[in-house]
């Protein structure tokens, strides 16, 4: 019983090990480029890094969570026709995420995801205008 433990404690922790790399990794491959770079592109209007830097912020990823910033960045790359960043915005303001819970501006903001090519923005709008909002 006593070699037991150990090797129980030894397994425990390199679960532990591999649960920590693997979500590194899978950060890495989702955040290509570092903060920095994305912030640089963002500032210039790029699209794709205002959602990238929308996300950090709404979920506290290398950058300490901030809605207000979350908004501010979101909104920008959904303006440019950013289905995703849309879509996030729409859980936000259905969700009263960072924002006063809005139905009709979640169904706005899950209109533009849906025309900008969100087949799941399509479904929650569909499915909130069949609920009457």
């Amino acid at each position: 019983m006593t070699t037991t433990k150990p090797l129980f404690f030894m397994l425990i922790l390199i679960s532990a090990l591999l649960a920590l790399l693997s979500a590194a990794v899978f950060y890495r491959v989702n955040h290509s480029d570092p903060l920095p770079e994305i912030m640089g592109k963002a500032e210039k209007g790029d699209a794709d890094a205002q959602y990238n830097l929308g996300l950090a912020y709404k979920k506290g990823e290398g950058v300490k969570q901030d809605y207000a910033a979350a908004l501010k960045w979101l909104k920008l790359a959904a303006v440019q026709k950013n289905a995703k960043a849309a879509y996030i915005l729409g859980e936000m303001y259905q969700d009263g995420k960072g924002v006063k819970q809005d139905y009709e501006m979640a169904v706005k903001w899950f209109e533009e995801a849906c025309d900008n090519g969100s087949s799941d923005g399509c479904k929650i709008y569909q499915h909130m205008r069949s609920v009457g909002y």
